[in-house]
C-alpha cells in the first residue's frame, strides 16, 4: 500500500505552479519570494531590476509553511512592505493545502484500488484452493506482498487451541494456546493493533516475535473463532519498523474475513462429502426386499432421519431354510456411524451365518465390537430373530433394543427381553426367548424412533399407536400391516426427530 512514511516530493510541475503563484504577487511593495520546501530545489522569483523601484530600502522576512501540521518549508520575502510580503505568502499556502487534500484523495483511491485488487486476486486463488493450508499460504503470501512486515502468520483453530498452518517472513510462534491473554486484549470485531510491549507483559506466547507492534485479526465464523491472522511489526521501503496504518488494519481484517469465509465453505463442502460417503455405505448395507421364509410373511423398513443413519436392517440364511434377521441402531448420524454400523452388521450376520442362535450371534458380536465400540466412545442397540419354518417358530434376542410386540386380531401382547447395548460389557451372557407366533398374527420390531416420535400434544407414538393402526387395518399381510403403521406414524408425527426403523413378521394362515 501506499507509504505514509515517506517526505514529499515536489515534482516539476508543482515548482511552476508555484512560481506562477508567486510572480503573481511581485509589485512595487514586493520585489522577490523564494519558496524553500522541506525537500528539493528551491523556488525563486523576483522583480527585474528596471521594473524595480530605486531610492528606496528594502527588507527581507522569512515566513515558516505549515500545511495541516506539516512542515512545508519556508518563504523567504524581500521588499519594501513587510506586511505585503508576508500577505503574499497566504496564496502559496493555501494551494499547499488543496494540493495535500488532492494527494491524500489520490492516495485512497489508489489504496482502495490496490485493497480489491488483492481481494479479488485472493477470491480468484482461493477457489481452487482444496484445503484450508492451501487458502492459508495464499493469504499470508499475497498480504506480505503489499503490506510488507517482519512475519505474517496464520494460525487454526484445533481441540487445544490455536496451530500455525501458514506464516511468511519470521517465525512466529507454532502454537496459541486457547488460555493466551492475547484473547482479553482483543476489542471488538475489527483487526487490532496491540504494542509489543504490552503484548509480552502479559505473557502471551506471542509478544516475544515483535519488536514494536502487532496487528491482528479474528477469523470469525458463524458460530467460534476459527483461526487468527498475526503480522507483527510493519515495515516501510527502507525496512524500518513503522506503525500499521489504518488501511492497513483494514486490510487484515478484510483478508481474515474471505478466510473465515473459505474456511467454514471448505468444511462443509467437507461434511457434503462425509454425508455422500455415509448414505453411499448406507444404501449398500441395507437390503432392497426381505427374503422368503416358508409359512412367513417379512417386511421392512429402514428411513434415516438426516441425510445418513445409523439404523441397519439385514437378514442371513442358514441351513435348512432357517433364517435370521439382524436390527441394529448406531449412535450418531455421521460417517463415524456409517463404518460403525458396517461393522457392527458384518460381526453380526457372521456370527450368524455360522448357525449360532440370536443368543449366541449377540455374545459373539459383543467380544468382536466391544474394543472398536469403546475406543469410538459409542455403542449400539441390537436385535436378532430366528426363524425356524420347520418348527413354525421365532426366536428372539436384544441387546438394548427397545421391546417386540405381538399383534392378533383378539390381543396385542409385549415382549420386554433382552440385556444391555453393545459396548458395555463384552462378556454379558446374553439370552434368548420363544415367541409363540400363531397363524395371522404379527411381530413388529420398532426403534426408539418409531415408538418415541412425538405428536403436537406431546403424546408419544408408543404401543398404543402401534395397536390402534392395526387394529384399524387388519392386516392381511406383513406389507399391509408394515403399511398401516407408517401412514398411522407420518399422520401422528410427520417430522422425523430419529431415524425409524420398523420390522414385521407375520405368520401365514395355511
Amino acid at each position: 500500500m501506499t507509504d505514509t512514511g515517506t517526505r514529499r516530493k515536489w515534482s516539476q510541475a508543482d515548482r511552476s505552479i508555484a512560481a506562477a503563484l508567486l510572480r503573481a504577487h511581485l509589485d512595487d511593495d514586493v520585489d522577490a519570494l523564494t519558496w524553500i520546501p522541506e525537500s528539493g530545489p528551491r523556488v525563486k522569483v523576483e522583480r527585474s531590476i528596471a521594473g524595480a523601484r530605486t531610492g528606496r530600502r528594502a527588507r527581507t522576512r522569512v515566513v515558516p509553511l505549515d500545511v495541516f501540521g506539516k512542515d512545508a518549508g519556508r518563504v523567504v520575502a524581500r521588499g519594501a512592505n513587510l506586511e505585503r510580503c508576508v500577505a503574499s505568502t497566504d496564496v502559496l499556502r493555501a494551494w499547499l493545502e488543496q494540493r495535500h487534500e488532492l494527494d491524500d484523495v489520490v492516495r485512497a483511491l489508489l489504496d482502495s484500488f490496490e485493497e480489491l485488487h488483492l481481494l479479488w486476486d485472493l477470491a480468484e486463488r482461493m477457489r481452487d484452493a482444496a484445503t484450508f493450508s492451501d487458502v492459508a499460504r495464499l493469504a499470508v503470501t499475497r498480504l506480505h506482498e503489499v503490506m510488507p512486515s517482519r512475519a505474517l502468520a496464520l494460525y487454526e483453530a484445533d481441540d487445544d487451541g490455536f496451530v500455525r498452518i501458514a506464516c511468511s517472513g519470521g517465525e512466529p510462534p507454532e502454537r496459541i494456546r486457547r488460555d493466551d491473554p492475547l484473547r482479553r486484549l482483543m476489542r471488538g470485531q475489527s483487526a487490532n493493533v496491540i504494542a509489543a510491549r504490552a503484548l509480552r507483559a502479559t505473557g502471551s506466547g506471542l509478544g516475544a516475535s515483535a519488536r514494536r507492534e502487532f496487528a491482528i485479526a479474528r477469523l470469525r465464523g458463524s458460530r467460534r473463532t476459527c483461526g487468527w491472522l498475526v503480522a507483527t511489526d510493519r515495515l516501510d521501503v527502507r525496512g524500518a519498523a513503522r506503525e500499521f496504518s489504518a488501511t492497513d488494519r483494514r486490510l487484515c481484517e478484510t483478508v481474515a474475513s474471505l478466510a473465515a469465509t473459505m474456511h467454514e465453505s471448505l468444511a462443509r463442502a467437507a461434511s457434503a462429502r462425509e454425508i455422500e460417503l455415509a448414505q453411499r455405505v448406507q444404501r449398500a448395507l441395507i437390503p432392497t426386499e426381505a427374503p422368503a421364509v416358508a409359512g412367513f410373511q417379512i417386511a421392512f423398513d429402514c428411513a434415516p432421519k438426516a441425510a445418513a443413519g445409523g439404523d441397519f436392517v439385514a437378514f442371513q440364511k442358514q441351513r435348512g431354510g432357517a433364517l435370521s434377521a439382524v436390527c441394529g441402531d448406531v449412535a450418531g448420524h455421521d460417517v463415524a456411524a456409517a463404518v460403525l454400523m458396517g461393522a457392527t452388521r458384518a460381526a453380526l450376520l457372521v456370527a450368524a451365518g455360522e448357525g449360532r442362535r440370536p443368543a449366541a450371534v449377540l455374545r459373539q458380536g459383543a467380544r468382536c465390537l466391544h474394543a472398536d465400540l469403546v475406543r469410538a466412545e459409542s455403542f449400539v442397540c441390537a436385535l436378532v430373530v430366528g426363524i425356524d419354518p420347520n418348527a413354525g417358530a421365532l426366536t428372539v434376542a436384544s441387546a438394548g433394543h427397545p421391546p417386540l410386540f405381538v399383534w392378533t386380531p383378539d390381543d396385542f401382547e409385549c415382549i420386554d427381553t433382552g440385556g444391555p447395548i453393545l459396548g458395555v460389557d463384552a462378556r454379558f451372557p446374553y439370552e434368548e426367548s420363544a415367541v409363540a407366533l400363531a397363524p395371522g398374527s404379527v411381530l413388529i420390531a420398532a426403534s426408539d424412533g418409531v415408538l418415541e416420535a412425538a405428536g403436537k400434544d406431546g403424546e408419544l407414538f408408543g404401543e398404543n399407536g402401534l395397536k390402534r393402526a392395526l387394529d384399524a387395518a387388519r392386516p392381511a399381510t406383513a406389507a399391509a400391516a408394515l403399511l398401516a403403521i407408517q401412514s398411522a406414524l407420518s399422520r401422528h408425527a410427520p417430522s422425523a426427530k430419529d431415524d425409524r426403523t420398523i420390522l414385521v413378521v407375520r405368520r401365514a394362515i395355511s
